[in-house]
C-alpha cells in the first residue's frame, strides 16, 4: 500500500506538468495565428497571458516575446515594442531572428532596438564621497530698501519660461501585403485573368486572358467556316470540300483553351499570390533631412 501511494504521488506533478505544457502550447498557437491573421491587438493580449504562464523551453519563450514586441510594433505601440525588445535583448544580448524571412520594416526595427541596447553602459556603483567639516561664519544680513508701488509708466514683465520643443514622433500602423485574392481565395478559380486580377499579378492576368480569348475565338471561327462545308442536314460534306482538317483544328483551339484555363487557375492558387504582394510595395522617395515618402497610386 505504501508503495502504491508513492507512485501516485510522484505521477501526480508530471501528469499536471504534461497538462500545463500542453496548454501553453496551445495557448502560444492562438496567439500565433492572431498575429498571422493581422489581429495584433487580439495577439499581445494572448502572448501576454502565455507568457504570465508556467511552460516552454527558454528557446519557445524568447520567440514569443519577439513576436509580442512585432505586434506591439505593428498596432502601432512602438514603446511598449522597444521595452519588451529590450528586455529580451538583456535576457539574451546574442538572439538573432531569420532576416530572410522578416518584413523589412520589422527588421530594421529590431536593428535599431540591437544597437540601442548595444550602446546602453554598464550600471556602476559610486564611490563613497569624501567629506571634509566646513567651518560655517555667521552671515551679516542687511534690511532690504522698500519696493515701490508701480505706476502709471512702471511696465511689470511677467517672467516667460524657457521653451522645452521636443521632436514629434509620429506613429503609424505598417498595414501588411494584402490582395483581393487573399482576403476572398475563391475568386482565383475563375478563368480569363480573372484569378491573376484580384492577385495584383495583372501582367500574368492579361497574358492568360489574351491567349485564352485567342483559342475561343479561333474555335469559333472555325467552327461557323466547318459547318458551311456542309449540306443543308448537316450530315454530310458538300461536294468537293473536306471540312475533316477545321473540325481538327477546331478541337485543337478548344482543347489549348482548356488546358490554358487549368494552367492559370493552379498558377493562381501557387505562384501568382506572392508575385501580386510584391507589386503592393509602394515607392520610397527619399527627401534629405524630411525623412522619407511612400508615393500610393492606388491598386485593386
Amino acid at each position: 500500500m505504501t508503495w502504491l501511494l508513492c507512485v501516485m504521488l510522484v505521477a501526480a506533478p508530471a501528469k499536471g506538468g504534461a497538462k500545463a505544457a500542453k496548454s501553453w502550447a496551445k495557448d502560444i498557437k492562438a496567439a500565433e495565428h492572431a498575429f498571422d491573421r493581422y489581429e495584433y491587438d487580439k495577439a499581445v493580449k494572448l502572448f501576454q497571458a502565455a507568457l504570465a504562464e508556467v511552460g516552454g523551453t527558454d528557446a519557445q519563450r524568447q520567440q514569443a516575446r519577439l513576436l509580442l514586441s512585432f505586434a506591439f510594433f505593428l498596432g502601432g505601440h512602438p514603446a511598449d515594442a522597444s521595452k519588451v525588445l529590450q528586455e529580451l535583448f538583456f535576457e539574451n544580448p546574442g538572439f538573432t531572428i531569420d532576416r530572410d524571412a522578416t518584413h523589412p520594416d520589422l527588421l530594421k526595427f529590431f536593428d535599431e532596438e540591437r544597437a540601442k541596447a548595444a550602446k546602453k553602459p554598464e550600471p556602476v556603483a559610486p564611490e563613497p564621497a569624501k567629506t571634509e567639516p566646513v567651518k560655517t561664519e555667521p552671515v551679516k544680513t542687511e534690511p532690504l530698501p522698500p519696493v515701490a508701488a508701480p505706476t502709471k509708466e512702471t511696465i511689470v514683465v511677467a517672467p516667460v519660461a524657457p521653451s522645452t520643443s521636443q521632436p514629434v514622433v509620429e506613429t503609424k500602423q505598417i498595414a501588411p501585403a494584402e490582395t483581393v485574392g487573399d482576403r476572398h481565395p475563391w475568386l482565383r478559380i475563375f478563368p480569363g485573368g480573372i484569378g491573376h486580377f484580384v492577385n495584383h499579378d495583372f501582367a500574368a492576368g492579361g497574358v492568360f486572358l489574351g491567349l485564352e480569348a485567342a483559342c475561343v475565338a479561333t474555335n469559333i471561327a472555325l467552327g461557323i467556316v466547318h459547318n458551311g462545308t456542309k449540306t443543308a442536314d448537316g450530315r454530310f460534306y458538300r461536294p468537293g470540300q473536306d471540312g475533316f482538317p477545321l473540325l481538327v483544328a477546331m478541337n485543337v483551339a478548344g482543347f489549348a483553351a482548356i488546358t490554358l484555363a487549368i494552367i492559370e487557375i493552379i498558377d493562381a492558387f501557387a505562384a501568382s499570390p506572392a508575385r501580386g504582394r510584391a507589386t503592393l510595395a509602394p515607392p520610397t522617395v527619399t527627401l534629405g533631412p524630411l525623412g522619407e515618402m511612400r508615393l500610393v497610386l492606388g491598386g485593386i
